[in-house]
C-alpha cells in the first residue's frame, strides 16, 4: 500500500508476512514470468526520462497484477538484473582479446583464478538476496583494479550497489593476498638463481664493451603509490609533495616480481626502506644467505656471491651491487662503462613497475580506499602482474 504526504509518495510496510521469493512464487510460476519479464524490462528503461511518480505508478500496479508484496517484489527486480553483465554479457559472449582490454587477464587466466578463489568469495544466497558467485565478484573487483576508474563507475556498469563493489574488492584482494602470495617468491635454487643471473648477464651485455655483469639475481628499486591522508600520519608526505606508500620491488630477467615489500611511509628512503625489509633479513640472517654464498664467481681477483643490482641511492654491502656515484669531477671510464651495463639491466625493474601501474590502473591514481586497506590492493595488483607474465596461468 501507498499514502501521500504533500508531494512525495510513501511505501507503507506490507501488513503481511514476507513470504521467501522462491516459496512466494513457486506456486504462481505464470505471475512469476511475468515478474521477471517485467523486471528486465524495467531495468532497461529505468532511465528512459519518465518522471519518478510514473515510475512508482508502475511498480504499485505490477505489484497488483503479480499479487506479491512490494518488498519481495523489489527484491527480485534487484537481484535478477544484479551481476546480469557477467553473467549474460562477459562470461557466455566475451573472446578472449575482450577480456584482456577489461581485466587484463585471459579467458583461461580469468577462469583459472576465478576457480582457485571460488571458495572464498560465493556468497551464500537467502531468502531475501541472492548471493554473488564467484565470477561476477571476481569481474567486479578486476574491473575496479584495471580501469582505474571510481567504484560508482564500476557499480553503474554492473548494475549494483557500490558497496557490493567495494566488499567484492576487499574480499578479492584478500583472497589473493592470503592464497596466491606464492606467485611472488624468491629463487630457492642454485639453479633459478643461476637462470636469472644468466639473463642480467645477457642484458647488460647489450651494451658496448666487452662481457656483461655477473651474479645478478635479481634487480631492485622503489615506487610511489598515492594514497589519502585524511590527517593520518605526516611520515606519508613524500619529497614530491603528496602522501604515498613507498612500495618496493625486487624482479628477475624476465620483469617478474620475485619480492615485493608493502607498508613504508612516502617519506622513507629507498635505502632504509631496503634494510627494514624482510628480505634485507633473509639475506643477512635468513636461509636466503647460505644460498647465494653456494655459488660464487671470482670478478677481477674478488669472490663475488649472487647480488641484488641497485641504483646508487643504495649501500654496497655484501649481495647488493649498487651503481657508482658520479659527479663531473669524478668521471672514470671504467665507472661509466659499469654504469652503462648496469642501467641496462637496471632498466628491467623500472619496466615492471610500468607494467603493473599500466595494467592495473588502480595503482596510478589516489585511490578512494581507506588506508587500511591500501596495502592487500596493492599487493594484489603485484601478485597479478605475475598471474599475466607467467605462461602457466595463461
Amino acid at each position: 500500500s501507498s499514502r501521500s504526504v504533500g508531494a512525495t509518495v510513501v511505501l507503507a510496510r506490507p501488513a503481511r508476512t514476507v513470504r521467501p521469493v522462491d516459496s512466494c512464487l513457486a506456486s504462481q510460476p505464470r505471475q512469476m514470468d511475468a515478474l521477471l519479464g517485467f523486471a528486465a524490462g524495467w531495468n532497461a528503461g529505468w532511465n528512459d526520462g519518465d518522471s519518478d511518480d510514473e515510475e512508482l505508478i508502475a511498480v504499485l500496479r505490477w505489484r497488483e497484477v503479480v499479487n506479491i508484496s512490494l518488498l519481495t517484489y523489489l527484491m527480485i527486480v534487484r537481484g535478477a538484473a544484479m551481476g546480469c553483465f557477467y553473467e549474460h554479457v562477459m562470461e557466455p559472449h566475451w573472446s578472449d582479446e575482450e577480456f584482456r582490454k577489461a581485466v587484463r587477464l585471459s579467458r583461461a587466466s580469468f577462469m583459472w583464478l576465478r576457480d582457485e578463489l571460488a571458495p572464498h568469495l560465493t556468497k551464500e544466497t537467502t531468502p531475501f538476496k541472492r548471493g554473488l558467485v564467484a565470477g561476477q565478484r571476481l569481474a567486479m573487483a578486476l574491473w575496479y583494479l584495471a580501469s582505474g576508474g571510481t567504484l560508482q563507475s564500476v557499480a553503474h556498469i554492473m548494475n549494483c550497489g557500490i558497496t557490493t563493489v567495494w566488499e567484492a574488492v576487499h574480499d578479492v584482494c584478500n583472497a589473493i593476498v592470503e592464497n596466491l602470495r606464492h606467485i611472488i617468491r624468491m629463487p630457492n635454487t642454485r639453479e633459478q638463481l643461476r637462470h636469472n643471473a644468466e639473463g642480467f648477464f645477457e642484458m647488460s651485455a647489450r651494451v658496448a664493451g666487452p662481457g656483461g655483469i655477473p651474479q645478478i639475481f635479481g634487480v631492485v628499486d622503489g615506487t610511489h603509490v598515492a594514497v589519502e591522508h585524511k590527517g593520518g600520519d605526516r611520515r606519508l608526505f613524500n619529497r614530491k609533495g603528496y602522501c604515498s606508500l613507498n612500495v618496493q620491488g625486487v624482479c628477475d630477467a624476465s620483469a617478474r616480481w620475485i619480492d615485493v615489500q608493502v607498508g613504508n611511509a612516502g617519506s622513507m628512503h629507498d635505502a632504509r626502506a631496503f634494510h627494514e625489509s624482510d628480505l634485507y633479513n633473509n639475506m643477512r640472517h635468513g636461509p636466503l644467505g647460505p644460498l647465494l654464498w653456494s655459488s660464487v664467481e671470482d670478478v677481477g681477483g674478488v669472490v663475488m656471491p649472487y647480488s641484488i643490482l641497485a641504483d646508487s641511492a643504495y649501500m654496497c654491502e655484501t649481495f647488493v651491487l649498487p651503481c657508482y656515484k658520479q659527479t663531473p669531477a669524478e668521471g672514470h671510464f671504467g665507472r661509466e662503462a659499469f654504469n652503462s651495463k648496469a642501467s641496462q639491466a637496471r632498466i628491467t625493474v623500472e619496466r615492471a613497475f610500468g607494467y603493473t601501474k599500466q595494467r592495473w590502473r588502480v595503482l596510478l591514481k589516489r585511490t578512494e580506499l581507506s588506508l587500511g586497506y591500501v596495502t592487500n590492493v596493492i599487493l594484489a595488483c603485484f601478485i597479478l602482474h605475475n598471474v599475466c607474465e607467467e605462461s602457466i596461468y595463461m
